[in-house]
């Protein structure tokens, strides 16, 4: 109780709860959301993405021109981990570059900049710059983690105990993006992600500005 009154540490915690579920949500649902909006269609009769398609399905040893939409899309869904990959290489040299909360609080206005996006485009735009998150969410938990538990000193042990537990957000929103998907549809739902990362930039706002 008495480090739940570090409003670092409190606000931090917040901060891996809803970062965790937004990035569960994105994994989770990004194939059912692109069923829904037909990407599939979109990516067959583009030259590049079937081109693409054709060469993911050669490595993998199957067709998938002819695979089922879920499969099709689902195929793409390793661009968004590639990213994540790739970011995270990238976020580790650019907070040591600039002041961490600054880099989470530019990445996670990105990631609404391309929520946004994602829900007002149509098509492969649509796509893409959903699967471009992971570039962007790379480094949050990292980030957020470390923010949280400085000026903590002997108590750190007990603070990243508190951060961890706080990982049980990856099973509370998918339930209410998915309580918002039966009454407003995919892409409407994404606006939940949108107040989760929009509190994200607020934290690296507040670190910044500590």
């Amino acid at each position: 109780l008495y480090l739940l009154k570090k409003s670092s540490l409190l606000l931090g915690a917040i901060g891996i709860f809803v970062y965790v579920g937004a990035e569960v949500v994105i994994g989770s649902f990004a194939v059912n959301y692109f069923v829904e909006i037909n990407i599939a269609k979109e990516i067959l009769e583009s030259p590049t993405m079937s081109t693409l398609l054709i060469g993911l399905g050669k490595v993998l040893g199957s067709d998938l021109t002819s695979a089922d939409p879920k499969a099709i899309v689902a195929i793409f869904l390793t661009f968004y981990w590639g990213n994540a990959m790739i970011g995270r290489f990238i976020g580790a040299y650019l907070t040591k570059v600039f002041a961490p909360a600054k880099v989470l609080m530019l990445s996670s206005s990105i990631v609404i900049l391309l929520i946004l996006i994602s829900i007002n485009a149509d098509g492969l735009l649509s796509m893409w710059s959903l699967l471009f998150i992971g570039l962007f969410n790379s480094i949050m938990f990292p980030t957020i983690f470390a923010l949280s538990s400085e000026g903590l000193g002997e108590m750190k042990t007990q603070a990243s105990a508190i951060l961890c537990t706080m990982i049980v957000g990856g099973g509370f929103i998918p339930l209410l993006y998915g309580f918002f998907t039966d009454y407003v549809g995919f892409r409407l739902a994404f606006l939940t992600l949108v107040v989760c990362y929009s509190y994200i930039a607020f934290l690296g706002f507040y670190k910044n500005n500590g």
